[in-house]
């Protein structure tokens, strides 16, 4: 089961997206009620499953 989470601008739990696959499995809440986490390019949690960046 993946770990959900909310993903927001600033302010939630630094998390990296794993370029070699190993790490705690995530997915986007669709209801909203999940962990806050902030997408960073280096240093955060290592983490597979999180989507790609949205374009502005």
């Amino acid at each position: 089961m993946a770990w959900p989470i909310v993903i927001v601008e600033s302010g939630g739990i630094p998390v990296t997206e794993a370029a070699n696959g190993l790490g705690t499995p995530v997915e986007v809440a669709a209801n909203g009620a999940g962990t806050a986490v902030t997408i960073v390019e280096s240093g955060g949690l290592p983490v597979v499953g999180t989507p790609p960046p949205e374009e502005p």
